[in-house]
């Protein structure tokens, strides 16, 4: 990824103020992680807790239930304990997808979609969260 970036010269795409604060790391800039502490405007991330791409090349493997389920509830831990500005909701499903299943989860009866508009509008600090164990096909289905 700190390839990516050189090449790409991804410096004016992130949080400035994160870049300053990591002059030989900038590239990490790109990670929530490393960047929201930075963000002064509400956010409302959307996310698997089991991103397919993230279990497969990070993890190295889909198959192990234990292994996904820790990485789950470690990767929803670790942005709670980021995301905690006033304002700041998010909808963190339990399905093993990467990006493709836009508006079709459900979390409280709320596809993504709703569930954005009512933070917008009506809730700020609003979280959804499909707190379910992997892999879970029932939490996949509109």
């Amino acid at each position: 990824m700190r390839w990516v970036f050189q090449q790409h010269n991804a410096s004016s795409g992130v949080n400035q103020r994160c870049i300053v604060s990591r002059p030989n790391s900038a590239s990490d800039c790109m990670f929530a992680e490393h960047t929201v502490p930075y963000i002064t405007t509400p956010i409302f991330p959307l996310q698997s807790r089991y991103d397919s791409w993230q279990l497969d090349n990070i993890l190295g493997t889909k198959n192990d239930d234990g292994l996904a389920n820790a990485y789950g509830q470690l990767f929803e831990q670790r942005f709670a304990a980021l995301n905690t500005l006033p304002g700041n909701g998010y909808f963190f499903d339990s399905c093993y997808h990467h990006c493709a299943m836009w508006n079709s989860i459900r979390i409280r009866n709320q596809l993504c979609s709703t569930a954005i508009m009512s933070w917008y509008n009506e809730s700020p600090d609003e979280r959804y969260v499909q707190n379910s164990v992997y892999p879970c096909a029932a939490c996949c289905t509109p």
